[in-house]
């Protein structure tokens, strides 16, 4: 996927994440359905290639990104209630506190550590309060990337504690070249 139009954005948090000096908490918000959540993994993806060019890791950050499974980035959604087999409705509590040893353990790579929460619309009361306590004590080279497709849905002290970025949706000629 071509992300053209958000070159800008894609450059400004590429660079300040490699010089740790991304602000704490970023949301990147805008309409639903145009690859918000690639974007943020191609960012990474490129971010910690830089940092470790010449660092002899033998990590594959990409795939680990692309499965969700790296050691640096924790991806958080809306799970799947085991009992009922459909989705829980909005981001609980239990997953936020959940973070609370990612947060504050050592990492074992010379990597930022990244904490994306994708669709973070979907947080309730409860967890948007403690996803503040976060924010409001960050640790030395941690971030949160809030992604959102209704900004309006996140608490204003969320909002007031983090920097917004309005995501571009595609010009016609990025669409159209995509599905070529």
């Amino acid at each position: 996927m071509s992300f053209e139009s958000n070159h800008l954005l894609f450059n400004k948090i590429k660079k300040k994440l490699i010089s740790s000096t991304l602000p704490s908490g970023i949301i990147i918000y805008g309409d639903k359905g145009f690859g918000k959540s690639n974007f943020v993994k191609l960012c990474i993806k490129e971010t910690f290639e830089e940092l470790i060019k010449f660092n002899k890791n033998n990590l594959n950050n990409n795939n680990l990104i692309d499965n969700d499974t790296h050691p640096n980035v924790i991806i958080l959604k809306k799970e799947l209630n085991e009992k009922t087999g459909k989705t829980y409705e909005n981001i609980n509590i239990d997953q936020i506190r959940s973070l609370k040893d990612f947060i504050y353990k050592a990492s074992i790579l010379p990597l930022p550590k990244l904490i994306i929460i994708d669709k973070a619309d979907y947080l309730n009361i409860n967890s948007s309060n403690a996803i503040l306590k976060f924010l409001e004590e960050p640790k030395t080279n941690t971030f949160f990337i809030l992604l959102s497709d209704q900004i309006n849905k996140l608490l204003p002290t969320i909002l007031s504690r983090c920097i917004k970025f309005k995501f571009k949706p595609p010009t016609f000629n990025e669409f159209t070249n995509n599905l070529l």
